[in-house]
């Protein structure tokens, strides 16, 4: 068996997947964002005006490098911060109307990054799949 060709495939997929992202978005006309601000974009629109810690929590990134992205989508007219109304320590993100309008178009990429991945795969190996790499990443905590 071949194994020691995993973390090659898997740094392909990511390059291939970032690629793709990125030629979507810039048909659709956003410019200037990459997938991690996506990530801090998508939970944006599930969860409004999550903290910088919770945000970083959500997309697995440090808080200094969410505090960066965060800083580029204020930059871009994406969100906008505010402090806590309870504590004063807590920054709190919030979609702009232009952040918010991303909403549609993140869940058409979403769909054909999807049905791209998917594409030859068995709804058996889809779930077999992700049940292998869930696997494994949990094996890293």
């Amino acid at each position: 068996m071949k194994n020691d060709h995993f973390f090659f495939l898997i740094g392909k997929l990511r390059e291939r997947s970032h690629r793709f992202l990125a030629e979507e978005l810039e048909k659709r006309g956003v410019k200037g964002l990459a997938p991690t601000h996506g990530s801090i974009l998508n939970e944006l629109l599930k969860r409004e005006g999550m903290s910088m810690q919770e945000l970083a929590a959500a997309i697995g990134r440090d808080k200094s490098t969410v505090t960066a992205l965060v800083d580029k989508l204020e930059e871009a007219g994406y969100v906008r911060r505010s402090k806590s109304s309870r504590d004063s320590r807590i920054t709190r993100v919030h979609l702009r109307e232009s952040g918010r309008a991303l909403g549609p178009v993140f869940s058409e990429i979403s769909d054909a990054l999807i049905g791209k991945a998917y594409r030859d795969l068995s709804e058996w190996e889809q779930a077999a799949v992700i049940g292998i790499l869930e696997k494994i990443s949990n094996s890293w905590d």
